[in-house]
C-alpha cells in the first residue's frame, strides 16, 4: 500500500452532508498507518 500525506481540499458553504463526509474522512486518516502527515497548518506553511 502506498504511504504518505493527506489533503483534503472542500468548497462551498457548510451543510451537515459535507461535514459529515469530511469528518469521516478525517477520523479515518487520523486511524491509518498509511498517512504519514495530517495537518491543516502543515498545508498552511508548506510542510506537506
Amino acid at each position: 500500500m502506498i504511504k504518505g500525506n493527506a489533503i483534503i481540499g472542500k468548497s462551498g458553504s457548510p451543510t451537515s452532508v459535507i461535514n459529515a463526509s469530511l469528518s469521516g474522512v478525517i477520523e479515518n486518516a487520523l486511524k491509518s498507518k498509511n498517512i504519514d502527515n495530517f495537518s491543516l497548518i502543515g498545508v498552511l506553511k508548506g510542510y506537506i
